[in-house]
């Protein structure tokens, strides 16, 4: 339990942690074992029992997710390590010195599976992996609307949309800075978004607020820096390239030429009035 206490993030999943490592999260088996429930089986895949080291390691619907996490899949290289060491793993320096974000991209990929299990089990919703994945698409236009770069992210560990746009704000920024570029609109289609970065970082759930902190940050080194919300089918460039990375579970960027999936949206974009250098 040290570890996780000492874990910097939210108390929710540290505490989700702890259960998964003591194996008393209310999965079929155990609430059949305690609570005499009736049946055990797996509700996402109906091919095992449903134990806790199942739901969140075992089953195909978690497994899809911890296998394009490149690094989760050398922490599961044992198959008969438990719940309990597995996640204890993450907390080495092996894991963490590949990816200084490891831990809470784990953490928050474990979440999200078990919240899909419970939508499964309480909605009758199956899960579907691929809308499980949230990935972020970057457009960067000059003063006239012109593409100049673009480029998409794939990640796994985002919590919901919200949390991905913010992080792709976030990342927007960083290619900014990186680029020198001092004058920019940061354009993007998450109206709570653009709300918590422009008034009140509290408009973010608590889960993401520290996100919205640093952002808050970047933005107040540069007063040429705007952000602004803008109509869902006017930023499809940077939505198809989301999908496409999603798809294709990859990252790649392009300078100068648009990759050919995304120029009939460039098109409708630039007769729409979409100009601004950031989406």
């Amino acid at each position: 339990m040290e570890t996780i206490v000492e874990f910097g993030h939210s108390a929710k999943n540290k505490t989700f942690l702890w259960k998964c490592m003591n194996d008393i999260i209310p999965s079929s088996e155990r609430m059949r074992r305690v609570m005499q429930y009736s049946g055990d089986m797996c509700s996402m895949c109906n091919q095992a029992v449903e134990t806790t080291k199942h739901i969140i390691w075992e089953c195909p619907f978690a497994r899809a997710i911890w296998t394009s996490i490149l690094v989760a899949r050398r922490s599961m290289d044992d198959a008969g390590t438990t719940g309990h060491d597995w996640i204890n793993s993450w907390f080495t320096n092996e894991f963490i010195k590949l990816d200084a974000d490891w831990i809470i991209k784990m953490a928050n990929a474990c979440w999200k599976i078990w919240k899909e299990r419970c939508r499964c089990v309480f909605d009758g919703k199956k899960p579907n992996p691929v809308e499980t994945i949230w990935s972020i698409g970057l457009i960067l236009r000059n003063a006239a609307g012109e593409f100049e770069q673009g480029r998409f992210i794939y990640e796994r560990g985002y919590l919901d949309a919200e949390h991905a746009k913010i992080e792709g704000l976030r990342q927007a920024m960083l290619w900014t800075e990186e680029l020198n570029i001092y004058q920019v609109c940061f354009e993007l289609d998450a109206q709570t978004v653009v709300a918590t970065v422009k008034e009140d970082y509290q408009k973010a759930r608590w889960e993401t607020q520290k996100l919205a902190l640093d952002i808050i940050s970047l933005f107040s080194k540069c007063s040429l820096w705007t952000c602004k919300f803008i109509n869902r089918k006017n930023n499809k460039p940077a939505d198809k390239l989301a999908r496409h990375s999603r798809l294709f579970q990859i990252n790649r960027s392009w300078i100068q030429y648009p990759p050919n999936f995304i120029v009939e949206a460039l098109i409708y974009a630039d007769a729409n009035g979409v100009l601004n250098p950031i989406i």
